[in-house]
């Protein structure tokens, strides 16, 4: 397992693609090829605005639409019930992502550069291989350009159809209840034309969360790779304690890492499967039953989603499930070799010593979840009933 020059493209073309938005707290720089946390400062207004400004005006007016339709102050149609649910679904997964990268950004940046300088020790300094076509490769660059497309192409029919969440609190809520003075008419009319700010925002954070996680997991996956590929060359009966220390220091920092950063990747995670749940049933659900409700141009967006978070589930998910699985495989082989080791106490009180890499998926502290093979296979069943 390797990372190539054309997975790290994909970063690439996102930095290129939302370019001419505002600063954020964590960015990808281009020119040093690293990840760049910014500080909260001036520059971070506009970021500030439009997440708490124009996502958090989205997620209150789709959270009173649905509360009244559920106490009966309102009557909406079923289309529009699932349609502002699939809003909220959305606005709630990136307004979580966009707080949790703020507290996050320098420790996700900083783990992100030791994973890279640990593959550098360990592949002499040569981390990304020459161009090679790979899968992987092709999703995360396709992922990209549909996150970077699908603002505008949505955009002109959410306004002309009028499916934003002001225009269903205006026709669905107050002008019914004879509460939307002209004023107010006609700020929540403009206020719909403002909504291709959250969308990008949005798109831009969601392919930013995609892409990075795919990446730095599939680092990680390098790293043990490589572990244990050398794990293979060794000879036990030829080898000194120092020379067992070296690798077992390398699963060690790589062991560090991710214990030091367990507080942004828990929540990442949690998020991640609680929320793709979610939003793949309300996707495969508009797509399969409501294709003659909902307007036709609009209703084309909802196959390509309900495609799309379908094909990042199947690689984001099993990519964490092999964290522990490759990790175990290791583990068993050097267990193995302690048979054949001179200082079999010493190596036996090493392996001990050892923690089994995992990702975990829970909130302030309290794991959910573990990501491992009957996690995998929970997740996609509960998806398919």
């Amino acid at each position: 397992m390797v990372v190539t020059c054309l997975m790290l493209k994909s970063l690439e073309n996102f930095d290129t693609s939302f370019s001419y938005l505002y600063p954020c707290p964590l960015e990808w720089d281009k020119k040093s090829g690293k990840l760049v946390c910014n500080k909260v400062s001036k520059k971070l207004i506009p970021w500030i605005l439009s997440v708490f400004g124009g996502m958090g005006s989205v997620f209150i007016f789709c959270v009173v639409l649905l509360g009244c339709q559920l106490f009966g102050v309102a009557r909406l149609e079923f289309s529009n019930i699932v349609l502002t649910m699939v809003f909220l679904c959305l606005v709630t997964y990136a307004i979580s992502l966009e707080i949790l990268y703020l507290f996050y950004a320098e420790d996700c940046s900083h783990s992100s550069h030791d994973c890279v300088a640990q593959v550098k020790k360990i592949e002499f300094g040569q981390i990304f291989t020459e161009f090679q076509l790979d899968p992987l490769w092709i999703i995360l660059n396709l992922t990209v350009a549909m996150f970077a497309i699908f603002p505008y192409f949505m955009y002109p029919f959410i306004a002309y159809f009028g499916l934003d969440p002001f225009t269903q609190t205006l026709h669905n809520l107050l002008i019914p209840s004879n509460l939307a003075p002209p004023p107010v008419t006609y700020a929540l009319s403009a206020l719909r034309f403002s909504v291709v700010a959250p969308l990008v925002k949005r798109n831009r954070i969601l392919s930013f969360y995609a892409v990075t996680t795919t990446l730095a997991t599939h680092l990680i996956l390098t790293l043990i790779s490589n572990l244990s590929k050398a794990t293979e060359k060794l000879y036990m009966t030829r080898i000194s304690r120092s020379a067992i220390d070296t690798y077992l220091a390398r699963y060690q920092t790589l062991q560090v890492i991710m214990t030091a950063t367990a507080e942004f990747t828990a929540p990442r995670t949690a998020i991640f499967m609680f929320l793709g749940i979610i939003l793949s049933v309300l996707m495969n659900f508009v797509t399969l039953k409501m294709h003659g409700i909902v307007p036709l141009p609009f209703f084309a967006f909802f196959p390509i989603a309900s495609v799309l978070v379908v094909v990042l589930i199947g690689v984001m998910l099993p990519m964490l499930v092999d964290v522990y699985e490759n990790c175990g495989e290791m583990y068993a082989r050097w267990k193995y070799l302690v048979g054949r080791s001179v200082d079999k106490k010493y190596l036996r009180r090493r392996l001990k010593a050892m923690r089994m890499l995992q990702f975990y998926g829970g909130i302030n502290g309290y794991n959910i979840c573990m990501c491992k093979r009957w996690t995998k296979l929970w997740y996609y069943g509960v998806i398919l009933s």
